[in-house]
């Protein structure tokens, strides 16, 4: 086992590094390079499978089914990589191209440029783009369509919009862009009926874990933490109402995205300071860290949540939950950063409070990276944010 476990951290660490160099390396080169070269590669996808084996060998070998809102946890983020290989293996993502009152059953490959068939013809009706009230500014674009299938009579009609999308026929089509006259629009085309269906199960799995884990340590702040939560997403949803958005941001998603991240920080800036006290007066360390650890896990679990929630807004807004976006890239590192301290048996040293408080205070590094530093060095889909 202990070369087991050796090797599970060499193989965590060394994909840290990989994820970091690659954030910097999409910025210098373009995203394309960064997804040819790292994040698409043999070698990094081989480094996430032998790192879910082995975690899934370990699990088994500890017996964690025991401990079944653990053992759901882990299991959780084994389907999330699974789904994202069937993803990856089988998936399609394309463009269409339609100007109004034109009919085509072909879509153009995003990887190939090939034209693929699809089993129906899409038709686009009409298009029409919203704008706030007494401004010249778009709230929404909306590309009303008809599908006729080529196997039977069976047909639909519906809009397709920034956050509405139209699923059929295991195809999902979305807003992408349209012609600079608004008389023709373009669609992005995804087709992943495995994929999503195995990724979105890991999310599930993953919610219901953390909240059962939470339940078991449940106290009595964790419920100011909860209420936290609702009011900024309360907060953040009124502003949609009422402020001038991009229209992707015009989302129930976007609140709830948002007020779990930020929540997550607040608490991991405060169990940093709590570490900074604790190096401080090292008399009161072993009782600091048992406060950090109660805090611990509201804040990945939120900022776990958060994550997937976003991935969740993406797909349901333009057809992809991941990426590789720098700041999805750095939260993801930050969630593998702070979800270490949690394996106390395999990792002893997390058992020492001077050691846990100088990891603690440390990683808030990869915090003000993901919340500032992508911003300010390397921009990307999230850089309003």
């Amino acid at each position: 086992m202990p070369l087991i476990k050796t090797t599970v951290l060499w193989l965590y660490g060394v994909l840290l590094v990989m994820l970091a160099i690659a954030t910097f390396a999409g910025h210098a080169w373009g995203i394309p390079w960064a997804n040819r070269y790292i994040y698409h590669s043999i070698p990094f996808c081989l480094l996430w499978g032998m790192l879910a084996a082995f975690t899934l060998y370990m699990l088994c070998q500890k017996r964690l089914w025991k401990r079944l809102s653990v053992f759901m946890l882990h299991l959780s983020f084994i389907l999330i990589l699974g789904g994202a290989l069937i993803t990856f293996l089988s998936g399609k993502k394309g463009s269409v191209h339609l100007r109004i009152g034109t009919t085509s059953f072909q879509y153009m490959e995003q990887e190939t440029n090939l034209m693929r068939t699809m089993p129906f013809t899409l038709r686009l009706d009409t298009f029409r783009v919203e704008y706030y009230p007494g401004t010249d500014i778009p709230s929404d674009y909306v590309s009303r369509v008809t599908c006729h299938s080529l196997n039977d009579s069976s047909f639909i009609q519906a809009d397709i919009s920034m956050n509405h999308v139209l699923d059929w026929k295991g195809y999902r089509f979305y807003q992408s862009s349209y012609d600079e006259d608004e008389g023709g629009s373009w669609l992005s085309v995804n087709h992943d009926p495995w994929g999503t269906a195995v990724t979105y199960s890991g999310y599930i799995l993953l919610a219901l874990s953390m909240v059962a884990m939470l339940r078991v340590r449940w106290k009595r702040y964790y419920g100011w933490l909860l209420a936290g939560v609702l009011v900024t997403a309360c907060v953040l949803q009124l502003k949609t109402l009422y402020t001038p958005m991009r229209p992707v941001l015009v989302s129930p998603w976007f609140g709830i995205h948002i007020s779990f991240i930020v929540v997550s920080y607040l608490l991991l800036t405060l169990i940093c300071l709590n570490g900074v006290v604790a190096l401080s007066l090292p008399e009161r360390g072993e009782r600091l860290m048992r406060l950090s650890r109660n805090l611990l896990y509201p804040a990945v679990f939120f900022l776990g949540a958060g994550i997937f929630i976003g991935a969740v807004w993406a797909n349901e807004s333009w057809g992809r939950y991941w990426a590789w976006d720098p700041k999805e890239v750095w939260a993801l590192i930050t969630f593998m950063v702070y979800g270490l301290p949690f394996h106390t048996e395999s990792f002893p040293s997390f058992r020492n409070p001077r050691f846990f408080h100088i990891y603690v205070v440390a990683s808030l590094l990869t915090v003000l990276m993901t919340y500032f530093g992508v911003n300010g060095m390397l921009g990307g889909m999230h850089s309003y944010g």
